[in-house]
């Protein structure tokens, strides 16, 4: 499989803070990863599906049979339908888990940046020391509360992130068992090629995954960007103001 960059060079920004455009390149190289993983899950996805509607195409009983369509069903419920679920569940499995992999991605890198800029601005105060819950909103915080960023570029992505981390929570609790939220089902209309199916009475995430994750991916990726510049801004004004 081979790596894809996600990052579009001309159109990298500019950064005054020499460390921003190293952590920008990474946080995209990664991204560029998953993506290759989320087409090449398409491809396997798409081939196994293919090749079960081959072997029901062909299956010798079903092609020379005269018996009634509904004993034809039957012969296929019998034969065919595990296979089906196992295709289909592989399928929830392996994009889950990329979902899972991009926000923690995400999650890692946006603390990788707090230590850079704990070295920037030579504090020992911590994301982790911020007083509100959850290590999204502490990373936020800590951007704005210590190094000053303000955060009109990164708002216009931040609720959707936070949607996806429902999602993945809710995906990584009860993968086939889902309970959604009141706030999630509200907010979900927010989120492209996600919407909510009734499987057995229960309702259950449904997604158009390769269109999802790859939308995923791109809105991480502007997220990621959009804070690198609202702290890159930061720290200019700072060595501007410190500068005699």
């Amino acid at each position: 499989m081979s790596s894809e960059s996600l990052i579009d060079f001309s159109n990298v920004p500019n950064y005054t803070w020499e460390d921003a455009a190293y952590l920008d390149y990474d946080f995209h190289e990664n991204l560029g990863v998953l993506k290759n993983v989320v087409n090449h899950h398409h491809e396997l996805i798409t081939q196994k599906q293919e090749r079960l509607r081959y072997h029901v195409a062909n299956d010798e009983y079903l092609t020379h049979s005269t018996d009634p369509e509904y004993v034809k069903a039957q012969y296929i419920a019998h034969y065919y339908d595990d296979l089906a679920t196992s295709n289909t569940q592989l399928e929830f499995i392996v994009n889950s888990a990329s979902m899972m992999a991009a926000l923690s991605v995400l999650e890692a890198k946006l603390k990788t940046v707090c230590v850079y800029i704990k070295t920037e601005l030579q504090t020992r105060v911590d994301p982790s020391d911020m007083p509100v819950p959850g290590d999204l909103e502490k990373l936020r915080h800590y951007l704005v509360t210590e190094l000053g960023s303000t955060t009109s570029k990164s708002d216009q992505y931040v609720d959707r992130v936070r949607v996806y981390k429902q999602i993945r929570n809710v995906l990584a609790h009860n993968l086939f068992d889902q309970t959604l939220s009141v706030t999630l089902k509200q907010r979900l209309s927010t989120v492209p090629h996600v919407t909510i199916a009734s499987v057995l009475g229960r309702e259950q995430l449904d997604f158009r995954w390769r269109d999802f994750l790859l939308e995923l991916l791109n809105t991480l990726g502007k997220y990621f960007t959009a804070l690198l510049q609202e702290a890159d801004a930061a720290i200019a004004l700072r060595r501007s103001a410190a500068t005699p």
